[in-house]
């Protein structure tokens, strides 16, 4: 194999509790109860998750939440191992690449500003595709 893709929220990085809490913030700070639980909805684009939850994708809910989870995933460290790794494909001549929900805005820094940075390829994020994960 010569083509490796992660995703970065949940596979490189451990930001399942910072997704529920950045949201939780975000819907506080906007005065809005949820109709539903906030349990399942992990790994969803931003505007997918308010769609969920019945809250139009261009309230204000969403910056604040973006931003919240943005602040709090840029210090949370990746999974061990995920150097090590990172660092046998590349010695394999492997390419890696990362796709990812979230925008450039908030992913390129997470592995641009990190020792990852010399064996990532590139990475796709949201508004580099017409259909966005999970759609094949």
């Amino acid at each position: 194999m010569k083509n490796f893709i992660f995703d970065v929220d949940g596979t490189l990085l451990d930001t399942q509790w910072i997704f529920y809490e950045s949201l939780s913030y975000a819907l506080q700070a906007h005065g809005i109860q949820p109709e539903r639980s906030l349990q399942g909805l992990f790994g969803g684009t931003l505007t997918g998750t308010l769609c969920k939850l019945n809250i139009p994708a261009d309230h204000a809910v969403g910056v604040t939440w973006e931003k919240r989870f943005d602040e709090m995933s840029r210090n949370s460290p990746f999974y061990d191992g995920i150097e090590e790794t990172f660092r046998q494909i590349y010695k394999r001549n492997g390419r890696i690449l990362i796709a990812t929900s979230r925008n450039h805005a908030t992913a390129d820094p997470i592995w641009k500003d990190s020792a990852l940075s010399p064996y990532i390829d590139f990475c796709v994020a949201t508004e580099d595709t017409a259909r966005h994960k999970p759609h094949p």
